[in-house]
């Protein structure tokens, strides 16, 4: 079970490196097929509806984030399934790095459900519940 936790560990690593990168192949990667995926009120179905939300948040213009995740506690439910609970942080700027403002745009606790597929951990259910929300966000 260590090496399923690293995993697990390495794939919210890779989430956080996706968006703060604008890499959408890397970002569609750490979901299976079907995820879903909440942030408030707005939910993404699957990859089709996760590219949109993402190329929507290119669409914004240069914007740099960095995502920061803590607390990390998962339960296995049996080799394939799992879930998770986190605490995110996130830093926004607009326009080019380096920023003076330095408060977080979001602190938020993550609620997320794992599957193995084809060998592989994905996350198949991702909540993201903002706990602080900074002036921007």
């Amino acid at each position: 079970m260590l090496a399923d936790r690293l995993e697990l560990q390495d794939l919210n690593a890779r989430y956080s490196h996706a968006l703060d990168h604008n890499d959408l192949a890397e970002f569609l990667g750490v979901f299976a097929a079907d995820a879903v995926y909440t942030l408030g009120a707005r939910v993404s179905r699957g990859h089709a509806e996760l590219t949109q939300f993402f190329t929507g948040r290119q669409a914004m213009g240069r914007r740099v984030t960095r995502h920061f995740c803590s607390s990390f506690t998962v339960t296995f439910q049996d080799d394939d399934n799992a879930t998770a609970g986190s605490v995110w942080m996130s830093f926004v700027g607009n326009g080019d790095p380096p920023f003076e403002q330095a408060a977080p745009f979001m602190v938020a606790d993550m609620e997320d459900r794992f599957v193995r597929v084809d060998g592989r951990w994905l996350v198949a259910e991702r909540r993201i519940i903002p706990v602080f929300r900074g002036a921007q966000g």
